[in-house]
């Protein structure tokens, strides 16, 4: 039986990290021919599902007022296809995506592009009855654990979410399938590379994540100011070599047959960072 230690060690090894993606077939409808809007339930309140995670399960339900804060402090929150940043839908900030909490969950509906293809063909899928299912990208701000007892007859731990940023939502095809669970891999993989660098803040990895995602070009200045403090992180990401050719100082050259250098990063870790970091691609002078 999963227990709540087993789930702490998981969030340890960044498999739960600050950002998270969570899916689920949802009512998604759309609005009329002459203003087009694509409109759902990213987050159902009060139901209970299953999470299986990489090391352990739980079960976990979204409280009532979770999103409540999260959809009115004026932070931009965006809407995307199949959480393909080349699909952006919407955004609050433009006053194309709108939130709302109701008594089922949270309420999104985001206004459709005539003139952008790409939207237009979200909707026609959503229109066809193809797309069913919507998403977040969250961290969650304040949880409520409950252990299994003979008492109250859980199977797994039970995580209750009582507050969340949240950070994107929209329609998606397969809500509980392959690219919920590509995304949440791949935010794990970068979050977790931010933690075993030595970056605390949950709130600074989690806007440094989906940010890394969403829009690379935001996080840059951000990120070479964290890589110039941290050149073994530098080093071990995208292997940039500075503008003299040599190291960074008091990095030493990694021994092709030895353990791997303190701070290496895992290989998903690494595969993500390369393919979404094209900033870390260019050589980074020296602090």
């Amino acid at each position: 039986m999963t227990t709540l230690d087993d789930i702490t060690q998981e969030r340890e090894r960044g498999m739960l990290g600050a950002l998270e993606v969570r899916a689920a077939a949802a009512d998604v409808g759309d609005g009329t021919a002459d203003a087009p809007v694509i409109e759902g339930l990213g987050s159902v309140a009060d139901q209970r599902t299953t999470i299986e995670g990489f090391f352990s399960a739980w079960d976990e339900e979204v409280a009532p007022g979770a999103w409540r804060k999260t959809i009115s402090d004026g932070r931009r929150i965006l809407s995307m296809f199949n959480h393909d940043p080349s699909r952006l839908l919407g955004s609050t900030d433009a006053g194309t995506l709108r939130l709302v909490e109701v008594p089922e969950g949270l309420h999104y509906s985001v206004d459709i592009n005539p003139d952008d293809p790409l939207a237009v063909s979200a909707h026609a899928q959503v229109m066809r009855g193809d797309v069913a299912g919507s998403s977040v990208w969250f961290r969650v701000i304040r949880e409520q654990w409950t252990e299994p007892t003979d008492d109250n007859g859980l199977e797994r731990p039970l995580r209750r979410i009582l507050e969340a940023q949240l950070f994107e939502t929209g329609p998606v095809t397969m809500p509980a399938f392959e690219q919920t669970t590509a995304a949440a891999r791949s935010l794990a993989a970068v979050d977790s590379m931010l933690r075993s660098a030595g970056m605390r803040s949950s709130h600074k990895r989690a806007a440094l994540t989906f940010a890394t995602f969403v829009d690379p070009g935001d996080a840059v200045e951000e990120f070479r100011d964290f890589l110039d403090r941290h050149p073994e992180v530098r080093e071990a990401v995208c292997d940039c070599k500075l503008s003299d050719g040599g190291r960074a100082a008091g990095v030493p050259a990694p021994d092709p047959d030895g353990p791997p250098p303190a701070g290496h990063l895992s290989t998903p870790a690494l595969s993500v960072a390369r393919a979404r970091l094209d900033l870390m691609r260019r050589p980074v002078p020296a602090a």
